[in-house]
Parts: C-alpha cells; structure tokens; sequence
C-alpha cells in the first residue's frame, strides 16, 4: 500500500510540474495565443484553455495553432525553426534557472532534430512542442 501511494505521489508531482512549465510559457506567450487562437476556431477566452485543447488532438489532427503562434513570436518562417529565437524565449523564461535553461537549450536542439524533415509547418509546430514539453517536463 505504501508503494502505491508513493508511485500516486510521484506522479501528482510530475503532472503538477508539467502544469506550472506549460503555464509559465503560456504566460509568456500569452496573446499570440489568443490572437492564434481566434484565427484557428477556438472560442475560449484562456489562453491555457486554447493551449490544452490543442494539444488534446493529437499531432495527426493538430491544428496550426502552434504553427501560428511560433510564426507571430518570430521562431518559425519559410517551414524552418528560429532556433536563436527559440533559445532567446527559452532564457526569458527561465532567467532565474540556469540549469532548467541549460537544459531547455539542449531539448529544443533535440526536438528540432526530431522533427525536421516534416514537410507541415502545422505538425512540426505540434511536434516540437509536444516533444520539448515532454522533455523539460520529465
């Protein structure tokens, strides 16, 4: 019983820290969301309603929102990742983190990888996002 409260304890804390990483860039990217979203089909008026829903679909069904707001904060053009810009906003956010910067400046590069050679801007938005929050979350 012990070990099951403890994995249930274990796992509130990494759902938790996932939340409060994607809130802070929700934060941030706050109006490129809402602008994104309106121009996308979403009606909420939360940019962390937006975001959710989004990311509930799925890469084979995502929509270009991701796509959108990385073109609006200047990380995605002519199907390529801004990745100066990428790190930039990485080290905006996490100024006071050295370590949880470091380590985001070494995901983004790892997504970047992972998605490249996608030919939808919409799914390689959804792809390096979906892949970038699962690694700095973990």
């Amino acid at each position: 019983m012990k070990i099951i409260l403890a994995v249930f304890c274990l796992l509130l804390t990494v759902i938790a820290s996932r939340a409060d990483i994607v809130d802070i860039y929700v934060e941030v990217a706050n109006d490129a969301l809402l602008e994104c979203g309106k121009e996308n089909g979403f009606t909420e008026d939360s940019a962390r309603v937006i975001f959710d829903k989004d990311s509930e679909t799925g890469l084979e069904n995502s929509s270009c929102l991701k796509a959108c707001v990385l073109k609006k904060m200047g990380m995605l053009k002519d199907s390529k990742f801004n990745l100066k810009a990428m790190k930039d906003f990485i080290g905006l956010v996490h100024k006071d983190e050295p370590e949880v910067m470091k380590d985001g400046f070494q995901h983004v590069d790892y997504c970047n990888e992972k998605v490249k050679d996608m030919a939808d801007d919409c799914k390689k938005a959804y792809g390096i996002t979906a892949c970038y929050l699962e690694k700095i979350s973990a």
